[in-house]
């Protein structure tokens, strides 16, 4: 389903916030080439970041509903941005959180 929607909003569990917890949402949406904007901040700068940062990209985050509203307001209105900053972030995931990496990682 990741795959024909432009959007995906991850809406973290209050209570893994502020461990950084990112849920496999995340990863699996950008695969699929969905932009994820995550109210997980902590989280998303920790995994994206420096990569974001790096490409003078904006972090895909919110903190309030107007937030969420006005950041897929923005991303929608700027496919350009939206298409590289999930460019950026996908390639974090593909390189350092697949699923294999994880397997060796625990092996």
């Amino acid at each position: 389903a990741y795959k024909v929607v432009k959007i995906v909003v991850d809406d973290a569990n209050h209570v893994t916030g502020p461990w950084g917890s990112v849920n496999s949402r995340v990863f699996d949406a950008l695969a699929a080439g969905a932009l994820v904007v995550s109210n997980g901040a902590f989280g998303i700068y920790e995994l994206f970041g420096e990569a974001l940062e790096e490409a003078d990209l904006p972090m895909p985050i919110y903190t309030s509903g107007q937030e969420l509203a006005a950041t897929i307001d923005f991303f929608l209105r700027n496919e350009n941005i939206r298409l590289r900053v999930v460019e950026v972030m996908k390639k974090v995931v593909v390189e350092k959180h697949s699923y294999s990496i994880r397997a060796e990682q625990l092996a």
